[in-house]
């Protein structure tokens, strides 16, 4: 008879004689069934004041008897109190997160960490794996730092995306932001500060472009005829001409005689370099600013 079985027996024959107190139902008992140490265990049991709820044995050392519980119970009083294993012992390796249930317990892990085969110890996620019970695989692209046993792929600066595969734009994000003269140039994984067209760095900071040059970082020459112009378009080169001259560099003449007619009764028009004069009519002359004619009535 294994040791369990043979306390069975004892305690379902303890509780016979102590529900009943006739010699024929002591004698009634299956003897043969009992071994000689178990006989000594029902005898001292059901003889004595204990009320065991679930098993009496007798201490060989001094003889005596006592209750014990099974698994998942705590004694209190001779009387077996289910006991919180997830409060009163600390059974898992974290203790918040062992669960209590009737007569035992189940653990588990926070995530990055994973459950033993014992069932009881949370170890860290091994090489390339993530998360609960480390059940993701990383995945990473080169645009992560590491990946983390807790989060997963950590992104190096510069890169976003649940594997870190995305380029981040810091321009459009405003994660960075240039000063006067200068504009965000987003790369991969970076970004930097550039001067716009029609500037060009000096000592560190973006400065206008002199007079005669325009474009990136000031870099290509204007066209323009200087005398004929005005001014030279810092960004595009695009020459702005003084009155009277037209073209891209501001070279040609512009006819005046064929766009206006300013000029007053008696006298036409007389294109010259970037301009023109009234000149009167032939047969008539100038004349306090009027065009007057030579042959006067009766002069003649």
């Amino acid at each position: 008879m294994n040791v369990l079985h043979q306390v069975t027996t004892v305690n379902r024959f303890v509780k016979i004689l102590k529900e009943s107190s006739t010699v024929n139902a002591f004698m009634d008992l299956p003897w043969t069934l009992i071994e000689p140490t178990a006989s000594k265990e029902m005898l001292m049991c059901g003889g004595s004041n204990l009320n065991c709820s679930d098993i009496c044995t007798i201490d060989l050392v001094t003889n005596r008897s006592h209750c014990s519980c099974n698994s998942g119970y705590s004694l209190q009083a001779q009387t077996h109190v289910w006991i919180s294993m997830s409060v009163t012992l600390s059974l898992c390796g974290e203790k918040e997160k062992c669960v209590n249930s009737v007569g035992g317990f189940t653990c588990s892990c926070s995530p990055g960490l994973k459950l033993d085969n014992d069932k009881r110890t949370c170890l860290a996620c091994g090489e390339g794996k993530w998360g609960l019970e480390c059940s993701n695989d990383c995945a990473c692209s080169t645009g992560a730092d590491r990946c983390d046993p807790l989060k997963g792929c950590i992104c190096k600066p510069g890169f976003t995306g649940t594997l870190c595969e995305k380029d981040l734009d810091e321009c459009t994000t405003g994660l960075l932001t240039c000063g006067q003269g200068e504009k965000c140039v987003n790369t991969y994984g970076s970004a930097s500060c550039q001067c716009l067209d029609g500037y060009t760095q000096v000592s560190g900071q973006c400065k206008g472009c002199t007079e005669g040059t325009y474009g990136d970082s000031c870099s290509k020459t204007c066209s323009c005829t200087s005398a004929n112009t005005i001014s030279c378009d810092k960004v595009t080169g695009q020459c702005n001409c003084k009155p009277g001259w037209t073209g891209s560099s501001c070279s040609d003449d512009l006819n005046e005689c064929l766009t206006t007619t300013s000029c007053q009764t008696n006298a036409h028009c007389v294109n010259t370099p970037g301009s023109y004069v009234c000149k009167c009519d032939l047969g008539f002359y100038l004349n306090n600013g009027q065009c007057q004619c030579k042959f006067r009535e009766g002069s003649y």
